[in-house]
């Protein structure tokens, strides 16, 4: 592993990094080291947010692709039993002649995990190629209705903590208001906590070690507003931050690396292209830069250390275009925008969010001629090319949210024919598989 690794990441967590990746669970995890599951969530906050994901299979990915641990391929002796999953394999004797069967063995083996990883990375990240009378089927089988928001909403805040989904203000069919939502996602129902004072739309949010936060927002009548609201998460209570250096609204937001991405937004007047960072260490917003364009939508999200930024609309620009934004190098020395493949130009975004190291956008077809129709689509940073996935089986409405759980994408809410939505509705993007352990 790199030397900016291993300074990034103390011992203590690169041995929970470790263990995480085995898929133990944080209760597991406090038995093997003898400490108590509430340390090892404050731990996993701490390791996600200076790695840069949000989720256990990401973090997974994360120690895979730097050496924290080692792919899960088992390689056989015949001096010392293995482990997998906890299990013990069974020693093997060393009786004359076995030897060449011992490495045979093994090479089969090897070849067979090799060629099991491709095919779970093939099919089981992104939906397989089918025959063209079963798409719908397919679909149909990963999409999954849940408990429905408790009213209409569009324009709020969403992110994903520990075992929840949170929802925070935005417009309902009453107007705008400041309710709190917390959605189980083992109970699958909907808890109401402290409602934020802000009363606001079009706004974001994320989230840093335990608290959650929300910069500006536009008002009822459209101006836009300089607040920074903070929701500490163990608490259910509020709080004011540091203010924006202008108002600002319809932007994008990302953490990264413990620090708050503001691009673009509405201040009020018109589209700006600024980026705003936020440092919760010094308390204070600094600009560091523009996006490329003046946006009139905006998405953002984390992939492989970088942030992936989907801008459309505006005065020169209808079609989506995808830029790839890297906050650490210096803009006096390197290039910090690098461009991408589009998506496809007929599409509209309407949310965007990432899982396992894709994006993945629901867009909405522009051809006015065709019914309007709503699809899922894969960026794949490989080949940097788009993949439609499937067709979402209840259409979308527009401001709402797509959140990423460790295995499934979250649809939630938005605006219809004039009418805020109560839609919630999950696809299964990832499969988890438990392969046995066979003893001879």
């Amino acid at each position: 592993m790199a030397e900016e690794e291993q300074v990034t990441l103390s011992e203590r967590e690169r041995e929970i990094l470790r263990l995480v990746a085995t898929g133990a669970s944080n209760k597991e995890i406090a038995q093997q080291l003898f400490i108590s599951p509430n340390t090892v969530k404050v731990h996993l906050r701490n390791i996600f947010s200076k790695i840069g994901v949000v989720s256990r299979t990401e973090a997974t990915l994360y120690a895979l692709k730097h050496g924290i641990v080692e792919p899960p391929i088992p390689a056989f002796t015949s001096e010392t039993p293995l482990e997998q999953n906890n299990q013990p394999f069974p020693t093997v004797s060393q009786s004359p002649g076995r030897s060449w069967w011992l490495s045979w063995r093994g090479v089969v083996l090897l070849i067979g995990a090799i060629f099991g990883i491709t095919l779970l990375v093939r099919f089981l990240i992104l939906p397989p190629q089918m025959p063209s009378d079963t798409p719908e089927l397919q679909s149909a089988q990963r999409f999954k209705a849940l408990a429905s928001l408790p009213i209409g909403r569009s324009g709020m805040a969403g992110a994903r903590y520990e075992d929840q989904l949170l929802v925070v203000g935005g417009r309902t069919p009453q107007g705008i208001d400041g309710a709190v939502w917390a959605y189980g996602l083992d109970q699958d129902t909907w808890e109401a906590r402290h409602p934020t004072p802000a009363l606001v739309e079009k706004i974001g949010g994320a989230i840093l070690g335990e608290r959650f936060y929300i910069p500006g927002g536009c008002f009822a009548d459209g101006q836009a507003s300089d607040m920074l609201e903070v929701y500490d998460l163990r608490r259910d209570e509020w709080e004011n931050g540091p203010v924006l250096p202008y108002p600002i609204c319809a932007y994008a937001i990302t953490a990264f690396e413990g620090r708050l991405f503001l691009f673009g937004g509405w201040d009020g007047k018109a589209f700006i292209s600024s980026i705003l960072v936020y440092d919760p260490a010094f308390e204070q917003w600094k600009e560091v830069g523009k996006i490329p364009l003046a946006y009139e939508r905006l998405y953002s999200a984390v992939v492989n250390n970088k942030i992936y930024l989907i801008g459309y609309g505006g005065e020169t620009q209808t079609m989506p275009q995808l830029w790839a934004y890297y906050p650490n190098r210096e803009p006096e020395q390197d290039e910090v925008w690098e461009k991408r493949k589009d998506p496809p130009a007929s599409l509209k975004p309407i949310a965007m969010t990432a899982l396992a190291g894709n994006l993945y956008l629901v867009g909405e077809s522009q051809n006015p001629s065709e019914k309007k129709q709503q699809t899922l689509w894969a960026y794949l940073e490989a080949s940097d090319e788009w993949q439609q996935i499937a067709s979402l089986p209840t259409l979308m409405g527009e401001e709402g949210l797509l959140l990423s759980t460790d295995t499934r994408l979250h649809f939630i809410g938005g605006r219809w024919d004039d009418k805020e939505q109560e839609t919630h509705f999950a696809y299964q993007a990832l499969y988890t598989i438990n392969l046995p352990v066979i003893n001879r």
